[in-house]
């Protein structure tokens, strides 16, 4: 039943323990400008509005939040956005500091996803150069694979594989496996005919969003599209992986 004047509820995230969790927002600080808000959240109260922790980010809004790891270690909230040619990609530490890292050319960054173990996370980019970063013990870094306008990602439970959704090309995806971090190593698995039956989906449909079922090679991904002229669209569609754990053993 929470509300705050102006503010935007973009992500909410669990500690990979599950012991905590943290709540982003966004507002308009002036007409040009974005503040984001991070506060500690609990199912029962709400947010901890004592504790919160805020950053002016610029042109655009904070999009997205996942866990991770500072330079010592330590847990730390790696924070996302992006405006017109334009991104951030920034961490909030232990301490409660922000530490910032220049994106310039990165095009724009509005997903981010952590590894359920916590090491690491995986943020999605897409602009001139569309490809993947990451973000470990405190630092930003891409490792040159190129996508075509990637635009979710999403960990399997036990953290070996990640699902990559295109945002630019109806039912393309792309299968990461951990540590595997060359363009090669990347696998293709884009729905195949998704423009025939059952799917019939026309050049505007896209995939949103996955999610594993945990404990096993499974789970669903979903999309479509709404627009006034192309019509209405809905997927919900069930995947595997190949050889997998089946989620019925």
């Amino acid at each position: 039943s929470e509300r705050e004047s102006g503010v935007r509820y973009q992500a909410l995230a669990y500690s990979p323990d599950c012991s905590e969790a943290r709540l982003l927002g966004a507002r308009n600080a002036t007409a040009s400008s974005y503040i984001a808000s991070v506060w500690p959240f609990d199912a029962e109260t709400g947010r901890v509005t004592s504790a919160v922790k805020s950053y002016n980010t610029g042109s655009g809004p904070a999009e997205d939040l996942a866990w991770g790891t500072d330079d010592l270690g330590n847990p730390a909230i790696a924070v996302v956005g992006a405006a017109l040619n334009t991104s951030f990609a920034m961490y909030l530490n232990i301490e409660g500091t922000w530490v910032t890292q220049s994106t310039t050319g990165w095009g724009n960054i509005y997903r981010i996803a952590s590894r359920p173990q916590g090491d690491y996370a995986l943020a999605v980019t897409s602009g001139s150069f569309s490809t993947i970063a990451v973000f470990r013990q405190g630092a930003w870094s891409r490792p040159g694979i190129a996508l075509n306008w990637p635009s979710q990602v999403s960990f399997s439970t036990d953290g070996r594989r990640a699902l990559i959704l295109g945002g630019n090309t109806a039912g393309r995806i792309w299968e990461y496996r951990h540590e595997l971090l060359s363009t090669s190593q990347f696998t293709d698995v884009s729905i195949p005919n998704f423009t025939q039956p059952p799917y019939n989906a026309n050049s505007n449909a896209r995939l949103r969003d996955a999610a594993w079922r945990p404990g096993c090679d499974e789970g669903l991904v979903v999309g479509g599209m709404n627009q006034i002229a192309g019509g209405q669209q809905g997927f919900v569609i069930y995947f595997r992986v190949t050889n997998g754990k089946s989620c019925e053993e």
